[in-house]
């Protein structure tokens, strides 16, 4: 079974959320609260599971653009 993308962009976030260079935090959003993800002093708003939104796809992406997948380094 192959991963699909928005799999793929749910792995990159847990290893930014791991490494400690993302947060996900619950904060005050007008008269409510949103959870979002915190990235680089950015708020990015973030439901959990698969539903990203398009700018945080984007920032999680363009971070990863630039380093190499350890699996083609192995061969």
């Amino acid at each position: 079974m192959s991963i699909t993308p928005l799999e793929q962009v749910k792995d990159k976030l847990d290893e930014l959320l791991e490494n400690g260079l993302a947060k996900h935090v619950n904060v005050k959003w007008g008269k409510g609260h949103r959870n979002v993800i915190i990235i680089g002093g950015k708020k990015y708003q973030y439901k959990g599971g698969l539903k990203f939104n398009k700018k945080l796809i984007s920032v999680i992406l363009s971070l990863y653009i630039d380093m190499p997948d350890k699996s083609l380094k192995e061969k």
